[in-house]
């Protein structure tokens, strides 16, 4: 789930993470209809893992 930036209230996938030198992580979420946006770590609170609530 991403709880800040232009995404709020989004759930869906992390399919995975980048470190950028000088800057914030960056996640990768994709929802269950293939769309994907990339947020800050900051932004996102898992709530499950895999499929299991």
């Amino acid at each position: 789930m991403i709880i800040g930036g232009r995404n709020i209230d989004w759930f869906g996938t992390i399919k995975n993470g980048e470190e950028q030198k000088g800057s914030s992580e960056t996640i990768h979420v994709q929802d269950a209809t293939g769309h994907e946006v990339a947020t800050r770590l900051s932004n996102v609170y898992t709530i499950s893992k895999g499929t299991e609530p």
